[in-house]
């Protein structure tokens, strides 16, 4: 999922980017160099350890899970598995 929406990160520009892990804060770390995440304002990485707040709201078994919400925080779409980035952009441009 990060190698194909990193290609197509300026159809993200105007959207807000929150990325969640159930990792620790040291993978956290190297993915935020490895994809040099901190260049770009609008894209926020973190851990939810040892919270797991997402995990239980959002009922999550497996991972990667990816929800798309409008300025009024109403839910558009949500993906359980594979995110066809295609598709997210898709709903990204109707908003």
């Amino acid at each position: 999922l990060m190698n194909v929406l990193f290609k197509r990160i300026r159809d993200f520009k105007k959207a807000q980017i929150i990325m969640v892990t159930f990792k620790p804060l040291n993978e956290v770390v190297d993915f935020e160099k490895n994809y040099q995440t901190t260049k770009y304002p609008n894209i926020k990485v973190g851990t939810e350890i040892p919270v797991f707040f997402f995990r239980t709201y959002y009922n999550l078994e497996n991972t990667p899970f990816t929800a798309l919400f409008d300025k009024n925080r109403e839910l558009i779409i949500s993906y359980r598995k594979e995110t066809p980035v295609d598709d997210l952009i898709k709903h990204l441009k109707v908003l």
